[in-house]
């Protein structure tokens, strides 16, 4: 196969989003957050930015990260109620 070389075709639409998480609400968030130049797209240096932020602010935020999780009220949800 051929390399598509039409840059809109090698981005992350908010449809691919939501394909990926299944809600458009978490769609536009991660959109809201990763898409730098507000385009409605996610190109591959926005999306590589987003990964090496999140990588440094995983490698900060483990400690309060683990305290966070001790004050989530919100139970996991769980697909054994059928």
């Amino acid at each position: 196969s051929t390399k598509d070389t039409n840059p809109e075709n090698n981005c992350i639409s908010v449809q691919d989003l939501i394909e990926l998480f299944g809600g458009e609400s978490q769609a536009k968030e991660i959109m809201g957050f990763v898409d730098l130049d507000g385009d409605g797209r996610i190109s591959f240096e926005e999306f590589r930015n987003a990964i090496q932020e999140s990588m440094v602010m995983d490698d900060h935020d483990m400690t309060t990260t683990a305290t966070n999780t001790k004050n989530d009220v919100t139970p996991p949800t769980s697909n054994h109620h059928g």
